[in-house]
């Protein structure tokens, strides 16, 4: 944490905080600093509407029109002259551009085989909400990767916005762009990007505050005015930009409550270059989330308090994927000045921080793997799993499983339960039709003499003598490659295989057995483990569904193992009293499994169990370790 002595605090007038695209045709929604949290609820929007507009709705004749793939410059040029338009902006290169075109051409010109959509090019304004203290780190807990020397360093981020001031002492800002008609100058003029990007990258010196990835490059790009205003055509440039400079990662702290074939078009092709998308989902409060952050390969973000509870502002619905802080958030301003802000719009930063902090430590880890990776890490609030009011929780930093670190938040010392980054493999041995990591050989080799190169004890910590033992004793094996991937998500079929490298149930006659299974025959992967472990009354699966590759969760583990291995005659014999383990959010189907490894000490993460997380091969190790007789 910063020194904040000499930070001078101003609270932000109202364009300095969340900006929201919005509909020209839709009032503003602005607060002044000191208003209450609630805003008004935005105009009903017709979710089963066209995303071509309404003629009568588009301002001064603009669209933006995306023509085909495959059409020429020439073709392009020919198709807005036939129609009297003209050329507003945009580049030929991308398919899209704005064009002024009189209303009565609007259907001739929708119907021309060259062109793919024409649609509104819609105004552009900020939104704000009430003021804004960086209690926000601790909650996302990126101060652990501090320690760990991360720091987003030589990771480039885009940030869409109002550009970014580049005389802020604590903000070193690269060289951006501006698509915005009236200057070709990216520095910031309102104040929203320069608090923006403070969230994302301000530098950790000895003043003012520090960014969650203090050493990333800035690259502004500024698509809204002094007056937070703009239009579609500009964001879509500003996109554009990303994609030729090729930024890692694009903030979006905007939206629109209307759909866009050419938005969408565009950040699916910003997805395909395997650039992350991060945008805030929006302020209207119970209201649903807006574009772009509703769109595929985009991480909307919602906002949350110091208290984890959801912000009264923050949009919600099943389109949100995480929350983050972004209630009174600290940050910088213009003048080499700090304010406060409110907003999805600080919380959104938070996450793209968080990526570069990850991308830095997981070079080669590819952009799915890496929201993969922070999904997995994000702490449930609210109902269990996903939903909608918090999407899959509150971000938080992986752990790093070190010795002597235990989970965040615990007082006792849990090598089974820690959670540490996934450093998911990119090497597989084959792949089956459904596009899923096959084993051959089930995946296994025998433990190299040397040990594994991604298996040491600085890396896996309190891991590590649990891995060499179980691989020692063949029960989870290395890969043909030589490494054991100790990160990687342990899947239910792979977890029958290793129960049985242990435990060595007799086999039966797979077909027999694996009738039980709707998707399961002897031409699966792990056709002979599941069938074993069913055959011993150790797994069913769910409604006549095993579900080979899917995610094992912790409390299917427990399960497994308190079967596999006759816990619960073991926890009987022990006569102890039951451990004060909390159970409330664990299924009611796996509770008493869950009981007994509690008992037994083979888990201590008495607190929490997480019983909905994904377990990892390490996990699984230090598990099989603590069981007695293995």
């Amino acid at each position: 944490m910063t020194n904040w002595k000499r930070s001078k605090l101003r609270r932000a007038a109202a364009s300095t905080m969340a900006a929201m695209l919005m509909l020209g045709s839709m009032p503003a929604m602005a607060q002044t600093a000191g208003a209450s949290d609630s805003i008004p609820a935005p105009p009903s929007l017709d979710a089963g509407a066209q995303e071509t507009p309404d003629t009568s709705q588009v301002t001064n004749g603009a669209y933006i029109l995306t023509f085909k793939n495959g059409i020429s410059k020439q073709q392009m040029k020919e198709t807005i002259h036939t129609y009297n338009g003209t050329k507003i902006d945009g580049n030929y290169k991308s398919h899209i551009v704005s064009i002024k075109l009189a209303n009565k051409q609007y259907d001739k010109i929708k119907q021309d085989p060259v062109v793919d959509t024409i649609e509104k090019n819609q105004s552009v304004k900020i939104q704000s909400q009430d003021s804004m203290t960086q209690y926000s780190h601790k909650k996302t807990k990126v101060p652990q990767a501090w320690q760990h020397d991360l720091t987003g360093e030589n990771e480039k981020i885009a940030v869409l916005d109002t550009g970014i001031s580049d005389e802020h002492r604590d903000l070193d800002v690269e060289k951006g762009t501006s698509t915005v008609n009236y200057t070709d100058s990216s520095a910031d003029d309102n104040g929203h990007g320069t608090h923006v990007s403070g969230i994302i990258a301000a530098n950790n010196n000895d003043m003012g505050v520090t960014g969650v990835a203090s050493d990333a490059d800035l690259y502004p790009v500024k698509v809204l005015n002094a007056d937070g205003e703009g239009n579609l055509m500009d964001v879509i440039e500003g996109i554009d930009w990303a994609i030729k400079h090729q930024m890692d990662m694009i903030n979006i702290s905007s939206g629109t409550y209307t759909a866009s074939h050419a938005l969408k078009t565009k950040l699916d092709e910003v997805a395909s270059k395997g650039i992350l998308i991060v945008a805030s989902a929006g302020n209207s409060g119970d209201s649903p989330i807006g574009y772009p952050a509703k769109y595929n390969h985009v991480i909307a973000v919602g906002a949350t308090d110091k208290h984890n509870q959801l912000a009264s502002f923050s949009s919600r619905g099943p389109n949100l994927d995480v929350v983050a802080p972004g209630k009174n958030i600290v940050s910088t301003y213009l003048d080499n000045d700090y304010a406060k802000g409110s907003g999805t719009s600080q919380a959104a930063p938070y996450i793209t921080g968080m990526l570069a902090l990850l991308q830095e430590q997981h070079p080669d880890m590819s952009a799915e793997d890496l929201t993969d990776t922070l999904y997995a890490s994000s702490h449930d609030l609210g109902a269990k799993g996903q939903d909608t009011t918090y999407g899959r929780g509150l971000v938080q930093y992986p752990d790093f499983a070190e010795a002597g670190e235990g989970q965040a938040g615990n007082d006792e010392d849990d090598n089974a339960d820690q959670q540490p980054n996934k450093e998911k493999s990119t090497q597989h041995d084959s792949t089956n039709q459904n596009g899923e990591t096959a084993p051959k050989d089930n995946g296994e080799n025998s433990t190299p003499s040397d040990g594994f190169p991604d298996v040491t004890e600085g890396e896996t910590g309190g891991h590590y003598k649990a891995i060499m033992t179980m691989s020692k004793k063949d029960a989870i094996k290395g890969k043909p490659d030589g490494r054991f991937y100790p990160w990687e998500d342990v899947k239910r079929g792979q977890m029958t295989n290793i129960i049985q490298n242990l435990r060595h149930f007799p086999v039966p006659t797979l077909k027999q057995v694996l009738t039980a299974y709707d998707d399961i025959n002897k031409h699966n992967d792990y056709a002979k483990s599941i069938a074993t472990l069913t055959h011993a009354n150790v797994l069913k699966g769910d409604n006549g569904h095993f579900g080979e590759y899917d995610n094992l969760t912790r409390e299917q583990m427990a399960t497994i193992l308190n079967k596999a291995f006759s816990l619960n005659d073991i926890n009987e014999k022990k006569n102890n009293d039951d451990a004060d383990v909390y159970l409330n959010n664990v299924d009611p189907s796996h509770k008493e499994s869950v009981q007994i490894l509690a008992n037994l000490g083979i888990t201590t993460e008495l607190d929490d169990f997480r019983p909905y997380e994904n377990v990892t091969r390490a996990q699984v190790a230090t598990f099989l370790d603590k069981v007695p007789g293995t």
